[in-house]
């Protein structure tokens, strides 16, 4: 189980507090599903949460061969300086992952690849 929760200052600044449960996309300008079979929707959920009484998880469901998958839309910003900040819960055992695309459509080209779990971090530039 993968909980995420944003807060802060910033252009781009989503409160799930703020959300119903259920589906997260349809309920903010800034993030979008995964376009691609077998893909669900991050969901709101109010079982862990860095702040109460919401969060967002992002669930493997091996049994049904889905997985959840989500795009937070930043603008294809391509200068300046930008900061990304969110509270991320990732269980013992488990690997947390996200990336950087070099577009905002899904899948296109990678910027980088970050994985952490198990007291490792790997961060993998692509070319």
């Amino acid at each position: 189980m993968l909980l995420i929760s944003f807060s802060g200052f910033s252009q781009y600044a989503i409160d799930f507090d703020s959300f119903n449960l259920g589906d997260v996309s349809p309920q903010s300008n800034f993030i979008e599903e995964w376009p691609a079979n077998g893909v669900t929707d991050g969901q709101v959920t109010d079982q862990e949460a860095f702040s109460m009484p919401h969060s967002v998880v992002i669930r493997e469901q091996p049994g049904n061969n889905t997985f959840d998958d989500i795009i937070m839309l930043l603008g294809d910003e391509t200068g300046g300086t930008w900061t990304i900040d969110w509270q991320m819960y990732v269980p013992i055992g488990k690997t947390g992952y996200w990336n950087i695309q070099e577009s905002e459509i899904a899948g296109i080209q990678w910027n980088a690849d970050f994985l952490w779990g198990l007291q490792l971090l790997v961060v993998l530039l692509e070319q």
